[in-house]
């Protein structure tokens, strides 16, 4: 009996002392559990400056860390959506605003003059030409992105593609006295949809005539690597900065070095990456400040 007696009251106090500590681990877990719930609402509502707490169980740091990163890349994210729109509304006024003024101007005052008329016109259809690529840019970049595009992949010589993009820019570089110094074997074939490689080709080219600087001159060589056809365009200006590298293929984004670079759209190169992704192949782009820049990329045979 006095057995009996002491095991129901050492039971009794065991469970109490059991609850009173499950208590107090429930609530100290709960806690930062609690506090983490709470800041993601803020980052659902929004606000994307929040710090998780930390220091209670690795598993729960692990939580942190991971919400921390989800936090950065949606901060980033909502700015570059911003931007975008901010850029595409800036883009899309300029031409319209030179439309309807010039419009105007041939209505009020140029219509009996021949010459001024035409001057006029011409810039209306230049600028109409100009909007009509945005708008064409924009589109192909959402089809991109939403895998809207199928590709035609065949075997292709990629080097006589790449010499057709190339003859493309030879009246530009006797206008502007550029230099385009070819290195491309012949008959490298590759597995591709030609008309979007020539575009990315087109795409890569244009960047780099653009950002080579005072020197005025760019390389594109083709390398037989075996397995795969590696494509190189190298331009000798400023170069890009190494903490840009990682976003230089996003849309919109411009270089604090390249920014003054007169790009018309800031899709090329957001546009060249969905095409290279579409296809499976490698790419990337390799930069020293003052060196100038490469953007590679590499097709499967």
């Amino acid at each position: 009996d006095i057995l009996r007696v002491q095991l129901i009251w050492v039971t009794l106090a065991a469970l109490l002392v059991g609850l009173v500590l499950a208590f107090f681990i429930a609530r100290r877990f709960a806690r930062p559990v609690s506090a983490i719930s709470a800041q993601a609402g803020q980052m659902a509502a929004g606000r994307f400056d929040v710090s998780f707490e930390k220091g209670f169980c690795s598993e729960l740091d692990e939580l942190a860390d991971t919400l921390c990163r989800t936090a950065e890349e949606l901060s980033r994210a909502e700015n570059a959506r911003k931007t975008f729109l901010a850029n595409v509304s800036h883009d899309l006024r300029t031409p319209l605003t030179m439309i309807k003024g010039y419009a105007e101007m041939v209505r009020d005052i140029s219509w009996e003059d021949d010459e001024k008329r035409d001057a006029d016109l011409e810039i209306i259809i230049r600028e109409t030409d100009r909007l009509t690529g945005l708008v064409n840019e924009i589109l192909e970049y959402s089809a991109l992105q939403a895998k809207r595009q199928t590709l035609e992949l065949k075997t292709e010589n990629i080097s006589d593609a790449a010499g057709y993009i190339l003859d493309q820019f030879i009246p530009l570089c006797r206008r502007e006295n550029y230099e385009i110094e070819r290195a491309i074997p012949a008959e490298l074939s590759a597995e591709a949809d030609r008309k979007q490689i020539e575009r990315v080709l087109y795409n890569l080219i244009d960047n780099a005539l653009r950002h080579t600087g005072a020197s005025r001159r760019i390389q594109v060589v083709l390398k037989d690597l075996g397995h795969a056809v590696r494509v190189e365009v190298r331009d000798f200006g400023s170069g890009i900065a190494p903490d840009e590298l990682p976003y230089i293929w996003e849309r919109y984004f411009t270089s604090k070095i390249r920014k003054n670079s007169g790009n018309v759209s800031g899709l090329g190169l957001a546009i060249t990456k969905e095409i290279l992704v579409l296809h499976g192949a490698a790419f990337g782009v390799e930069s020293e400040l003052g060196e100038g820049s490469v953007f590679w990329f590499e097709l499967a045979k």
